[in-house]
């Protein structure tokens, strides 16, 4: 048992820095839109990750209404 231990330890390491990079690398495209106050706001990254999930939305606290409510995915505007 103690042998998994070490290959544990280093295979969850690499799913939460794969699991970081992906969130990071969507927050430079995508919002999310608040299902209670429709603002639009972009998370944190952990929060994204850790937060709960089902096809395209996201249960996150806003931080304008300060209430979780699902929020869904939306594209950020290109800025000209």
């Amino acid at each position: 048992m103690q042998e998994y231990v070490p290959k544990l330890i280093t295979l969850t390491f690499i799913v939460l820095v794969f699991a970081y990079a992906i969130q990071f690398l969507k927050r430079r495209y995508f919002d999310y839109q608040c299902g209670k106050c429709d603002r639009i706001f972009n998370p944190r990254a952990w929060g994204s990750i850790f937060s709960l999930q089902l096809m395209g939305i996201r249960y996150i606290k806003c931080p304008k209404c300060n209430k979780r409510s699902w929020v869904k995915l939306v594209l950020k505007e290109s800025k000209k």
